[in-house]
């Protein structure tokens, strides 16, 4: 039997680029011979081989074209002629072309704003959004989450301007520099006819300028491109898009953020508020590629305890040194301010005291 069968390391793989690598896994069976073939969706052979049996994946050095569905077969045979089988099918990705999408931004930047578009399409059949984030996003399509992924694939992004960045370190060697874009199936988000796209857009680690201690490792304002394709339809990101805040009014990745709830985040997915032109950026030098490794998620909940509290605050313990998201729930006034502190250990010599320093 073959199970797990991936394209390019992913199920469901909606941007397969080259070298197309597939990968299984097998038991109860001892292959001698593999045989495989791409096929088109006219049912028309692309690709294929056969040859001995050696290891589990397949390269295909085959010619496929952007953005077009493609089936993969594969055939094990043993040494009595037994035979066994499996499929997927596949899309290839951009190849390095993001059409004529623009990269753009806003300039409520220092905040997390919101990018914002109405569009129409006249089918939802085969609905791709291909993202590609200089920060961290979250995209949402009728005020719906496209995925529960968290943070942008983060890469190298373009080359910067050294002078600029005052290291405290030589850097003078030259750098290749590549930018990853996900594809995430939407289909079941959109409707026919109009429907409201909205990006949340953070600083992440493209714009990380507070924390300085090797220098300004920033690149510049976050930016996003993006294409929305579906059977009949091609949308990009253009200056047609609109800029509005949101609830988050200042977010840094070693400092924290600043969420006035007095606003919610959902009317501004819509376009309710101050609605300002986006930034459009200049294109960058870099490769363009598919993000095959998995995104950060939320893999498991923990309840903290509680290891210290008086009339001014609480510490949580959450047993382990972790990355996560804290959900609160609080009997706070309105107009109270919450503030949350984050530390790996506490002071050994303050009885409930946070070491928030890299010492003690």
């Amino acid at each position: 039997m073959i199970k797990n069968l991936r394209v390019c390391d992913l199920e469901n793989q909606l941007a397969a680029e080259p070298p197309y690598r597939f990968t299984f896994e097998y038991e109860g069976f001892e292959p001698k011979k593999i045989s495989a073939e791409i096929i088109g969706n006219k049912g028309d052979v692309i690709w294929q081989n056969e040859e001995d049996f050696r290891l589990p994946y397949v390269l295909a050095n085959a010619e496929l074209e952007r953005l077009k569905d493609y089936t993969f077969k594969i055939t094990l045979m043993d040494e009595k002629g037994e035979k066994c089988y499996a499929a997927t099918d596949f899309k290839v990705g951009l190849l390095g072309d993001f059409g004529k999408a623009e990269y753009i931004g806003s300039a409520f930047a220092d905040t997390a704003p919101v990018l914002h578009k109405v569009v129409d399409v006249t089918s939802t059949e085969n609905a791709v959004l291909y993202l590609l984030t200089l920060g961290f996003s979250r995209c949402y399509i009728n005020g719906v989450l496209v995925s529960d992924d968290y943070f942008a694939v983060n890469s190298d992004y373009h080359k910067r301007d050294f002078n600029h960045m005052k290291l405290i370190y030589p850097l003078n060697d030259e750098f290749s520099y590549s930018q990853y874009y996900r594809a995430y199936d939407v289909s079941n988000l959109l409707e026919v006819g109009e429907n409201h796209i909205a990006i949340i857009l953070g600083n992440g680690w493209y714009n990380q300028c507070a924390r300085i201690d090797e220098g300004h490792m920033e690149y510049g304002e976050p930016q996003i491109k993006l294409m929305l394709k579906t059977k009949n339809d091609t949308l990009i990101s253009d200056d047609e898009f609109e800029s509005v805040e949101s609830n988050i009014i200042y977010n840094q990745l070693f400092i924290g953020e600043m969420h006035y709830l007095e606003t919610p985040l959902t009317p501004a997915l819509f376009g309710d508020g101050e609605i300002s032109s986006v930034m459009v950026y200049s294109p960058k030098n870099a490769v363009l590629r598919a993000a095959y490794f998995p995104a950060d998620r939320v893999v498991n909940r923990i309840k903290p305890s509680v290891v210290f509290k008086n009339e001014d605050y609480t510490i949580y313990d959450a047993g382990r040194n972790l990355s996560g998201i804290v959900e609160v729930t609080t009997s706070a006034e309105y107009g109270e301010k919450i503030t949350l502190t984050f530390a790996e250990r506490l002071k050994t010599d303050a009885e409930g005291e946070l070491s928030t320093g890299s010492a003690g």
